[in-house]
């Protein structure tokens, strides 16, 4: 049975590229199995929305866990300053138990809000983007619709620690097509879906439509998808900075993790917000915070929301010269009752889940 024990607590800010302090009247208490901090934001006309996250510490600040993930109310991108806000943390939506002596810390890093829409949309300023990839963890802005994204550091690789939710939506039952328009499924037709777990691309508009395909097969109606990631076109639909993993990429985060057959657990996200069932394995904590966001099927149902993970690699099968489509292409599937992290091929015309790698 899960238990949170709290011997001790203390909390403070830290202030991500600000100069001036901005945070002010920490306060917080523990309501059953969660924790409410409350606190003052300050801003002037120069900065007037932060992105807030919320890290604790077990072992008197060495290590810092988070940004965590299952925390609600004032929180995440574009909150504007004011006073008596509110974050909420579910404890045991993120760990099994939460024992010693707690410590917790804010972050406030300032964002514009040059294109600011609903959820987690904005425009990061300079100062905050230039720095983003220095540490382990941060955020940055997609210049093209201003959304913030998390990203993580897993050994050498960056990548994104959330997923692609790019472009418009089109219904289930529509193929995604070549055109001006990057287009993507939300799960079930719900735009909220899309919101919580990101889009879902079929290969190919994934790849905009332009796979670097050669190597012409012995009855030259087939020819065999090369392309490994590292073609500088491969940023495809991710954005400016950043590309498509190709299959040896995502090998190599998968030894990083240990190997094929416990790296699909750490990749996940603790907790049954996006999962069905929760492990309380000690391994996770990679802060990849993988979403079983299921698939979109060929047939355009859905299927797998909270018990699988799917996500694409650029690595491509057979492409049909005679009809213009590719027949295969690898993907990373991660499963709610397994540890193992799979790999198999998969028809392009599903719709999977996107992550992007740092160039």
């Amino acid at each position: 049975m899960k238990t949170v024990i709290l011997i001790s607590m203390s909390i403070f800010a830290f202030f991500g590229h600000i100069s001036a302090q901005v945070i002010e009247n920490l306060h917080f208490e523990q309501k059953e199995q969660k924790i409410v901090v409350s606190y003052d934001l300050a801003g002037d006309d120069n900065t007037p929305y932060f992105l807030i996250q919320l890290f604790y510490s077990g072992d008197n600040g060495q290590t810092w866990i988070g940004p965590l993930q299952h925390v609600s109310g004032d929180v995440g991108s574009n909150q504007p300053a004011g006073k008596s806000k509110l974050i909420t943390w579910d404890v045991l939506g993120e760990t099994a138990e939460l024992k010693g002596n707690i410590q917790f810390k804010i972050s406030a890093t300032p964002v514009k809000n040059e294109r600011m829409g609903s959820g987690s949309t904005g425009q990061m300023n300079n100062d905050a983007e230039a720095s983003s990839f220095s540490g382990t963890y941060g955020v940055f802005s997609d210049s093209r619709d201003g959304k913030v994204y998390k990203w993580v550091r897993i050994e050498s690789q960056v990548w994104m620690a959330q997923n692609l939710n790019v472009g418009i939506m089109i219904n289930g039952r529509k193929i995604q097509t070549k055109n001006d328009e990057i287009e993507k499924y939300c799960y079930n037709d719900e735009p909220s879906n899309c919101d919580a777990y990101g889009g879902l691309y079929q290969w190919d508009e994934m790849m905009q439509h332009n796979s670097n395909s050669v190597s012409v097969s012995k009855d030259k109606s087939m020819t065999i998808n090369t392309d490994d990631g590292k073609d500088p076109r491969n940023k495809r639909i991710c954005p400016a900075g950043w590309h498509i993993p190709s299959d040896d990429e995502w090998n190599e985060l998968s030894y990083y993790l240990g190997g094929e057959t416990v790296s699909g657990e750490k990749l996940k996200e603790k907790g049954t917000v996006h999962w069905k069932y929760s492990s309380t394995s000690e391994t996770l904590g990679s802060n990849f915070n993988a979403l079983a966001a299921g698939f979109r099927a060929v047939d355009g149902k859905f299927s797998g929301l909270g018990y699988a993970a799917y996500f694409w690699s650029s690595r491509g099968g057979y492409f049909n010269m005679f009809s213009g489509s590719v027949t295969g292409a690898t993907g990373v599937q991660l499963k709610n009752d397994s540890q193992q992290f799979f790999k198999n091929q998969f028809s392009p015309d599903q719709g999977f889940s996107v992550r992007c790698l740092k160039d």
